[in-house]
C-alpha cells in the first residue's frame, strides 16, 4: 500500500498487480534480511524505506509510459476525500503505537518495556501535529489540509523505529517535530513550485515514506548509540 500510493489514480489491474507480486516478494526478503542482521520492528526500514523507493520506480515507469499525467480524473481532490484522509490521520494514532509495541528482543536496554516504543511513538506524534498545525499556518497564512494530514504521518515514520531506544521524551520531541517540518517545507516549497510548471509532479508519497524512512534510519543509529554509551542510566546489554 506505501509503494501503491506513489501511482494512486494513475494505475490501472496490470500495476496493481505489479505492486502486489513484486512489492511482496521483495519486502519478505527484505523483512528476514533485516530480521536476522537487525532490529526493525516498527518499520522504518522495511516498510517504509522499502515501500517508499519501490513506489518511486513504479511511479517513473508509469511516467515513462504514459508522460501526459495532469488529465487523470482520478488524480483530484475534493472536500470529500479530503475529510476521509482527515479522518483516517487519526487512525495512525493507534496504528504506530501498535507497530513499536514489542516484546524485549537482543540487545534492548535495561529498563526497556513493551511499552517504551509506543510511549516514544505518541510523544512524538503529538510533536509532529503541534509542529505541522503550525508551520502550515505560517507558510500559508491558514491551515492547509495535506499538512495537518502528512505532517503527524511523517513524525511517526521517523520517529518509529527509534522509539524503542529513546531514553529522554525530548528526543521523541525532536524527532517528531523535525519530521513533521522537513515534510511540510517539501511540500509547500518545494512541490508547489514545481507543480505550478509541470504536470502532476508530487513529492507526496516518496518523501512522507522513502525520505522520512531514511531519516528514521538515521535517528534510530543515533539513539541506539545513545544507549550504547549508558546514557541517562539505561545500559546497552
Amino acid at each position: 500500500m506505501v509503494a501503491f500510493s506513489c501511482i494512486l489514480g494513475r494505475a490501472g489491474p496490470l500495476e496493481a498487480w505489479f505492486i502486489v507480486f513484486v512489492g511482496t516478494v521483495g519486502y519478505e526478503l527484505n523483512r528476514n534480511l533485516l530480521t536476522k542482521y537487525g532490529f526493525d520492528g516498527p518499520g522504518s526500514f522495511h516498510i517504509f524505506i522499502y515501500g517508499g523507493f519501490l513506489g518511486l520506480v513504479a511511479s517513473i515507469l508509469l511516467k515513462i509510459r504514459e508522460p501526459e499525467t495532469q488529465r487523470h480524473p482520478n488524480y483530484t481532490a475534493n472536500k470529500f476525500s479530503s475529510t476521509v484522509a482527515l479522518l483516517g490521520t487519526i487512525i495512525i494514532w493507534v496504528f504506530f503505537p501498535l507497530l513499536s509495541m514489542d516484546p524485549a528482543f537482543e540487545g534492548a536496554p535495561e529498563g526497556f518495556t513493551v511499552y517504551t516504543g509506543p510511549i516514544n511513538t505518541a510523544l512524538g506524534l503529538g510533536a509532529a501535529t503541534l509542529t505541522s498545525f503550525s508551520i502550515s499556518a505560517l507558510i500559508n497564512g491558514k491551515l492547509q489540509i495535506r499538512d495537518i494530514i502528512y505532517g503527524p504521518v511523517a513524525g511517526g515514520i521517523a520517529v518509529a523505529t527509534a522509539s524503542v531506544y529513546i531514553v529522554e521524551p525530548v528526543y521523541a520531541f525532536a524527532i517528531g517535530s523535525f519530521g513533521a517540518l522537513v515534510q511540510v517545507f517539501i511540500m509547500n516549497l518545494i512541490e508547489k513550485r514545481v507543480a505550478n510548471h509541470n504536470n502532476i509532479f508530487s513529492t507526496v508519497s516518496f518523501s512522507l515514506f522513502g525520505v522520512m524512512g531514511i531519516l528514521g534510519a538515521c535517528f534510530a543509529a543515533m539513539c541506539n548509540a545513545i544507549v550504547r554509551g549508558n546514557s541517562e542510566g539505561f545500559t546497552y546489554v
